[in-house]
């Protein structure tokens, strides 16, 4: 599965650029708002699937820094493509925890992967703008970028460490 999404992140250099333009066409001057809306959605649909309320002190605590550092994050970015690209990091970094489950330093493995294809992501995209391959892409490399995907992958296992593990009820048997 990892393999699998890292390909679709990489997948995006080249077809996102089409992506957004159609989204455009049907949004027009609304297409921020579109994308604002739809990452709204999504954080509060992942509210609902942890199921909050059943959620110990710790996990709700953190359920709730993370959506409002998510939103807050997510608002105040400029170009709405970066909204998604922060969310798809989140998800990579819950994902790679998972996959190292069983590792015993698996937060590390799992950020040093997320930060691997973080960065190759954006190498990526300097390496066709430079080149000039694809004149059409609009990709560019940026630190902003790489930092915002370094902290994507960190909020996604924070997610994955306090909220679905150690939030979750722990039934006592006295």
């Amino acid at each position: 599965m990892i393999i699998c999404y890292v390909f679709l992140i990489f997948l995006t250099i080249p077809l996102a650029p089409f992506v957004v333009d159609e989204i455009r066409k049907v949004f027009g001057k609304s297409y921020s708002l579109f994308v604002s809306g739809v990452i709204i959605i999504s954080l509060f649909y992942i509210f609902f699937i942890v199921r909050f309320f059943e959620l110990n002190t710790r996990g709700k605590f953190w359920m709730l820094f993370l959506l409002f550092t998510g939103l807050s994050i997510v608002l105040l970015m400029e170009i709405p493509a970066e909204r998604i690209h922060f969310i798809e990091y989140g998800f990579l970094g819950f994902i790679l925890s998972k996959a190292f489950q069983r590792e015993r330093m698996r937060y590390f493995l799992a950020f040093s992967g997320g930060a691997i294809v973080g960065f190759s992501d954006e190498l990526i995209q300097g390496v066709l703008q430079v080149q000039n391959i694809f004149p059409h892409l609009r990709r560019y490399f940026e630190w902003k970028d790489v930092g915002m995907n370094f902290f994507g992958v960190f909020l996604g296992i924070i997610f994955s460490l306090y909220v679905m593990e150690k939030g979750r009820k722990t039934v006592s048997l006295s």
